[in-house]
């Protein structure tokens, strides 16, 4: 879930109620800015071209504006896309939707751009390149029925095969490897 910006759907970007409510601007003509003459001292002027105060530079006044964006010219929207993550999808992967950003009148949207990162969690699962690890103590209790039955969830959650089992010094503890 994305939120964004999109073009208000009732105005299509223009923020007036109707296009009969845009006007040129009447203070500029429709050029956005005014020249102005400022007096240095007597028999000077100084001349300089300002952004229009009346119009704020756009040329155009709007003189209802839309009741849904409130003239704003777009709207808040949220949105879903689904990222389909395969096996094996590498770290750091980037899916992007193309024209998908914030969208506006004045500039075309840009790209979402999503990217595959793994969750960094103690314990659990870790990745390393394409595939997945787990590590886990387990004790000698643990280990007799999988010697036995091979037959455990341990085992089947993992979807491995027990290779090889070593006991250390200590009988509370082995290593488990799995391939």
């Amino acid at each position: 879930m994305i939120k964004k910006r999109i073009l208000c759907d009732h105005c299509r970007g223009s923020g007036a109620a109707s296009d009969g409510d845009i006007h040129t601007c009447t203070g500029c003509n429709g050029a956005g800015v005014r020249l102005v003459q400022q007096q240095i001292f007597p028999g000077m002027y100084a001349q300089s071209q300002v952004t229009c105060n009346e119009c704020g530079g756009a040329g155009r006044v709007i003189r209802r504006v839309c009741p849904h964006c409130q003239g704003g010219r777009v709207v808040d929207h949220t949105a879903h896309y689904t990222l389909d993550i395969v096996p094996g999808m590498p770290e750091g992967h980037e899916v992007v939707f193309e024209g998908e950003a914030d969208e506006s009148p004045d500039w075309e949207p840009g790209d979402i751009i999503l990217r595959v990162r793994s969750k960094k969690e103690k314990g659990g699962f870790r990745r390393k390149e394409t595939s997945l690890y787990w590590k886990q103590t387990i004790g000698i209790e643990e280990v007799r029925p999988v010697l036995v039955t091979k037959n455990t969830d341990f085992i089947m959650v993992l979807r491995c095969r027990l290779c090889w089992v070593s006991r250390k010094i200590s009988p509370t503890w082995t290593d488990v490897v799995f391939n």
